[in-house]
């Protein structure tokens, strides 16, 4: 479980610091993708034993990082037609 936290940490880590140096866009699809997949690798951990309040946290960061995900896949389909 170390490895999930740790990659899932990495992976936020990576989509903040990038997008504070404008390396990322914040709306971008990478910036979504690492955000989800980071949240819910740290969620993992998080449920066995339950750490309920950080639980509802990376849920809820996960839950923004598909939002951004969607937003972005429909923005560049628009952009396409």
């Amino acid at each position: 479980m170390q490895i999930c936290s740790l990659l899932g940490a990495f992976f936020i880590l990576w989509a903040f610091i990038a997008s504070s140096y404008d390396k990322m866009d914040k709306n971008g699809l990478l910036y979504g993708i690492l955000n989800a997949v980071g949240a819910a690798l740290i969620a993992v951990t998080l449920w066995e034993p339950l750490n309920l309040g950080a639980f509802i946290l990376e849920t809820i960061w996960m839950l923004t990082g598909l939002v951004l995900i969607f937003r972005s896949l429909k923005a560049s389909r628009k952009s396409i037609q």
